[in-house]
């Protein structure tokens, strides 16, 4: 009984195992398919940053004095204390900018530079401080005292000149050999210039003049008061915003992956301002730089 009852066990779990393998047979599963790979998006790639620093041989209007007491007319207006004579002055600049590099052959950034602030000296000796001469108002008929100083000075003329510039430039990268490419490019922006010149006289011994807070008059001969200069270190300046442009070329050297070493040349043209020339005309004076730049461009993505 024993016998019969084990062999319709065995009988029940092999018609069971014979049935389910033809559900399955009949009941296939659906086919499976891997993901597809996500690209992965690249942030920014393209964009890089720059720092600079740099020499600028700039050319500046000279101070156009009004002259020594001795002479017979002076300018008066804030333009006749530059004048159209030109003097070079040397520079530290920097620069900070942000750019993007569409191609190898094409890329585009803005900067911000600053530079240091040109000053020029130019003593004038042996003057005749004579100011013990009188002013004529022909309106009134009266004559007034100026001074009853006299004596020999001298004065120092100062100009001082700050600029900032901010650009935005292109440039074409004409290909790459043994890690370097050359360069060329150009930009347009604005510069902001302020220019102030400042005159002070001083008595032959070294005293300043302008102790008593007196400005330096002479009379001409009609006797009119003509303003030969400011005692103490005030003058008139100018502040201007001008349209500027600049022409560069260089090299870009690969010091390290994502990071260039660019070195180059620029010239920058910054606008002019108001001096007065030899005729006593107020004229325009281009103010421009010729300036030599190295610095360093990070390209993260790149």
């Amino acid at each position: 009984m024993r016998r019969v009852t084990k062999a319709a066990a065995v009988a029940t779990v092999v018609l069971a195992g014979g049935v389910a393998q033809a559900l399955a047979a009949d009941m296939s599963l659906p086919p499976m398919y891997e993901p597809e790979s996500q690209p992965m998006v690249e942030f920014g790639s393209g964009w890089y940053l720059r720092g600079d620093l740099g020499y600028s041989s700039i050319s500046l209007p000279m101070g156009s004095p009004p002259g020594s007491v001795s002479g017979s007319s002076a300018p008066s207006s804030a333009a006749s204390f530059l004048s159209n004579r030109t003097v070079h002055d040397g520079v530290l600049s920097s620069s900070v900018g942000v750019g993007y590099q569409f191609n190898q052959w094409f890329r585009a950034d803005a900067t911000f530079d600053w530079r240091e602030s040109n000053t020029v000296k130019v003593n004038s000796y042996g003057l005749n401080c004579a100011l013990d001469e009188n002013i004529y108002d022909s309106a009134t008929g009266t004559t007034t005292a100026r001074l009853t100083n006299n004596g020999s000075c001298y004065k120092t003329d100062s100009t001082t000149i700050k600029t900032w510039t901010g650009l935005v430039n292109v440039y074409g990268d004409l290909g790459t050999w043994w890690s370097v490419t050359p360069y060329v490019g150009g930009g347009i922006g604005l510069t902001n210039i302020r220019a102030k010149a400042d005159e002070d006289w001083y008595w032959a011994y070294g005293g300043a003049y302008g102790g008593a807070g007196h400005n330096l008059y002479k009379s001409t001969a009609a006797g009119v008061a003509v303003h030969y200069g400011y005692a103490g270190d005030v003058g008139p300046s100018q502040v201007r915003t001008n349209f500027s442009f600049a022409l560069m070329a260089g090299l870009a050297y690969d010091i390290a992956p994502h990071l260039k070493l660019d070195v180059g040349y620029r010239y920058l043209n910054m606008g002019s301002l108001s001096v007065i020339n030899a005729s006593g005309n107020t004229v325009r004076k281009t103010l421009d730089a010729q300036e030599v730049r190295a610095g360093l461009r990070w390209t993260p993505d790149l």
